[in-house]
């Protein structure tokens, strides 16, 4: 799936003579190839764009690699790093505004881009020009979007089955990691979140030695990546009975997720879906319970554009694919989180999850 003509036709050539797209998720979007960076430092290479050049830099491990999956590409490869091609290829097509992803570029390589150039270049940050075609999934896109789901559902309820009294949150977690790669996925979306009891009240817990009680809350945030698309649920559950204050919680953010995906329309701005969902839960006796924002774009990666949050304003449209996920946390106690994914259509919005794993109080 290339979008290259896409981005150059969305690209201010007026303000800019060519641009650098160094997001790894972006040049897989824009190019078709396909490498995920893991460490901080480490990048496989770039896009060089003007309005009639397409470049990607890249170095020798993934030379066989850029030429096979990116063909409308001229593949440039570096040795000593990419400030020396990317300083020869300003010189040599006389760019003279030069515009790069202020949030993926490197400092250590913008400043030997500008030493080596000196001051006859202007070099301007351009944010979010690739994310914002991101946004909105076509066809295709929302097909591999929903397989991932299904797969990270059909993984949820073996996990069911799995866990019992006594496990620990690590176990559970790695029972969930190997399922989802023996079912086919690239890669786990992100680490599982298993948080039992009052680590349950810490949205991003990180599974550890305790081990899993009944009749307390139980956090499991899990997703996949699969043929390069993500995917992102959670669930809470309790083993055994559970206890009146798991109810009331459970209930209350029950409600204000339905309210949130009843919300979601086209035209509606993300900061009022946000408040339908909060506004629940800001009414009931667990006001300032929700500290994070209801939910986000699901992608190439798991968290991107548009994110819906009460600071937050961008306008819902059809195709984007959003998380709806309120949650109420209680230090000492623990936490309620229920995460659904949901696509904008053009009359509403269709929930793409089947798993239907939810208590009714």
């Amino acid at each position: 799936m290339l979008r290259l003509d896409l981005i150059k036709k969305n690209a201010d050539w007026d303000a800019y003579d060519a641009i650098l797209i160094s997001g790894w998720e972006n040049m897989r979007y824009v190019s078709g190839f396909d490498v995920i960076e893991h460490q901080i430092g480490e990048t496989s290479g770039y896009l060089f764009l003007t309005g009639n050049k397409s470049f990607l830099l890249t170095d020798s491990r993934y030379e066989a690699q850029a030429k096979s999956e990116a063909p409308g590409f001229e593949t440039l490869i570096y040795k000593q790093g990419p400030d020396e091609i990317l300083s020869g290829l300003i010189k040599d097509l006389a760019i003279k505004v030069f515009a790069y992803e202020p949030e993926y570029l490197f400092c250590s390589v913008f400043n030997k881009i500008q030493d080596r150039i000196g001051a006859d270049v202007n070099f301007v940050p351009v944010s979010n020009l690739v994310e914002d075609i991101r946004m909105i999934k076509d066809k295709v896109e929302i097909g591999l979007i929903t397989a991932s789901l299904e797969l990270t559902e059909r993984v949820f309820q073996d996990t069911m089955h799995f866990i019992r009294e006594g496990i620990t949150e690590k176990e559970v977690a790695w029972f969930i990691e190997k399922q989802i790669r023996e079912g086919g996925a690239d890669s786990l979306a992100f680490p599982s979140i298993v948080a039992s009891g009052p680590n349950s009240a810490m949205p991003h817990a990180m599974p550890g030695e305790r081990k899993i009680k009944a009749h307390e809350p139980v956090v499991i945030d899990m997703g996949s990546q699969l043929n390069g698309y993500c995917s992102d649920m959670t669930r809470t559950i309790c083993l055994k009975e559970p206890t009146e204050e798991f109810r009331n919680v459970y209930a209350r953010v029950k409600f204000a997720q339905d309210a949130g995906i009843r919300a979601v329309i086209p035209g509606i701005k993300s900061s009022d879906v946000d408040k339908a969902a909060r506004s629940i839960i800001d009414e009931s006796p667990f006001k300032g319970r929700f500290g994070h924002g209801l939910g986000h774009g699901v992608g190439l990666a798991t968290h991107e554009a548009p994110s819906l949050g009460p600071n937050r304003s961008i306008k819902l449209l059809p195709g984007m694919v959003i998380t709806v996920e309120p949650g109420i946390y209680i230090p000492g106690w623990g936490g309620v989180r229920l995460e659904n994914m949901v696509q904008v259509t053009e009359n509403g919005c269709l929930v793409l999850n089947r798993d239907e794993t939810f208590y009714e109080f």
